[in-house]
């Protein structure tokens, strides 16, 4: 790469304590940021989309499932439940 001017490489003590105030701890805000950029990458992941569906479809199968073998009770038609009395 070429640099046009020596200027942009010199040390510029101002900037430096400037950056300094704004993030004393730059290699934490770093980490900070990959973090946060890893999150936003995986709610917006397509796979990660279709995988949450199907583990939603899943467990609503098994919901179902369990619904169906259960025992139903017996239910009673007004016609019984007046021959009771």
């Amino acid at each position: 790469t070429s640099c046009p001017s020596r200027r942009n490489l010199r040390k510029d003590p101002q900037f430096d304590k400037l950056i300094a105030q704004i993030y004393p701890d730059v290699d934490e805000e770093e980490t900070q940021q990959m973090e946060m950029t890893k999150k936003i990458i995986e709610q917006h992941n397509d796979t990660a989309f279709v995988k949450s569906i199907e583990k939603g479809q899943s467990e609503q199968a098994i919901a179902r499932r369990s619904r169906i073998s259960r025992p139903r009770s017996v239910s009673l038609s007004p016609m019984d439940v007046m021959s009771t009395y």
